[in-house]
């Protein structure tokens, strides 16, 4: 369905099975982070869950540990255009997603929303700080 949909059909087709919200929020942070071992980029570390619920297909990452600065393929993931994050690659979940003009939209609102409230200096050495006041002790004391 994803290959297949005209992408001025695919909200139609696809918001009643797929999570879009909730898979353009972690395109956001994906993004942010520099994680490119994600689906976007590598296509590698992901789920798809079927909630028996909402019978909806919800988009679960894992293994997020390659972000901020750590790389294997000499990129400046820093300079990295937020517009074109997928690989070249065929990526079409993203790629497709990204071609619909109101989720487009959505996406650079979440990015926003995370560069004006998460992403801060300050939020992030809070949060540093404080998860190095937990686990400090046991770090400089592990043989």
């Amino acid at each position: 369905m994803i290959n297949r949909t005209p992408v001025s059909e695919l909200p139609a087709e696809l918001e009643p099975i797929f999570d879009v919200n909730n898979f353009l929020k972690h395109l956001a942070v994906e993004t942010l982070t520099g994680h490119w071992d994600g689906y976007s980029f590598n296509k590698n570390n992901f789920y798809l869950y079927r909630n028996t619920t909402t019978r909806r297909f919800e988009f679960i990452p894992y293994d997020t540990d390659n972000t901020f600065g750590i790389d294997w393929f000499n990129i400046d993931w820093t300079t990295r255009n937020v517009g074109s994050w997928a690989s070249s690659q065929a990526r079409p979940l993203t790629k497709n997603i990204l071609a619909v003009e109101v989720y487009r939209k959505h996406y650079y609102l979440y990015l926003k929303q995370l560069i004006n409230e998460a992403f801060t200096v300050n939020t992030i050495q809070s949060k540093t700080l404080a998860i190095r006041s937990k686990i400090e002790n046991y770090a400089t004391t592990d043989p």
